[in-house]
């Protein structure tokens, strides 16, 4: 599910960050240049490495699971688990 009220029950274990794939939700509008599983993934390699999060667990529902795919693609090494949810 992507509800905040469901992911936020695991908040006393991780971190939980919610990021919204450009062009959607509350993120920056852009382009339609800019919305496509290779850009939305390099968007999250390039949080991951601002942040220096290290061995994130990286969750993708419904296209997001495409988004992991590229990622695993590029940087197989970045996360240390990762959740499909409606893929």
């Amino acid at each position: 599910t992507l509800y905040v009220e469901f992911w936020s029950q695991f908040s006393d274990l991780v971190q939980i960050i919610f990021i919204d794939q450009r062009g959607c939700g509350r993120s920056d509008l852009s382009d339609q240049d800019h919305w496509n599983i290779s850009t939305w993934g390099d968007d999250i390699i390039a949080f991951c490495d601002l942040l220096q999060l290290q061995k994130p667990i990286i969750a993708g529902v419904s296209m997001g699971g495409h988004v992991i795919c590229d990622i695993l693609r590029n940087r197989p090494d970045l996360p240390s688990k990762l959740i499909f949810c409606n893929t």
